[in-house]
């Protein structure tokens, strides 16, 4: 999986459409995908670009169909195991059947990230003072 997918995913950054500056991350509108090289180098964005469908289609001149994601459901795992919009899920080519398949992986990426969240707070709880002293060794009264 991408850095920006693991970054979305366990850390719950949101990634913006260059053009329109909609959240295209799985906490906004929820188009993040994968297309071709052929695909993204024809509309002109940059390696580094996130786009939505919509602006995406707007660059190209035509409607995206799911060849250029890699063919039907979408080749790349990004466009499989993530939640999508239904403008998406429409130019991916999903079915129902493929949905019970990315749902099961993204609810292991949840699980993922919630054991990452339990971690962090466990390691911040570690920091509180246990022996009744406050932080710079001031005494705590109740």
């Amino acid at each position: 999986m991408c850095e920006k997918c693991i970054r979305m995913e366990l850390d719950g950054e949101s990634f913006y459409c260059k053009d329109c500056g909609n959240d295209i991350s799985i906490w906004g509108i929820a188009e993040w995908f994968m297309v071709s090289d052929k695909v993204w180098e024809a509309s002109g964005a940059g390696k580094e670009d996130d786009l939505c469908v919509g602006c995406l289609e707007k660059r190209m001149g035509r409607k995206l169909s799911p060849d250029d994601f890699g063919g039907p459901g979408g080749f790349f795992p990004v466009n499989k195991i993530f939640e999508h919009s239904p403008r998406l899920r429409n130019r991916l080519g999903k079915t129902r059947e493929m949905d019970t398949v990315d749902g099961l992986v993204l609810d292991l990426l949840r699980s993922m990230r919630a054991k990452k969240l339990r971690k962090e707070i466990e390691a911040k709880d570690d920091l509180m003072p246990t022996d009744g002293q406050g932080y710079g060794g001031e005494a705590t009264h109740a």
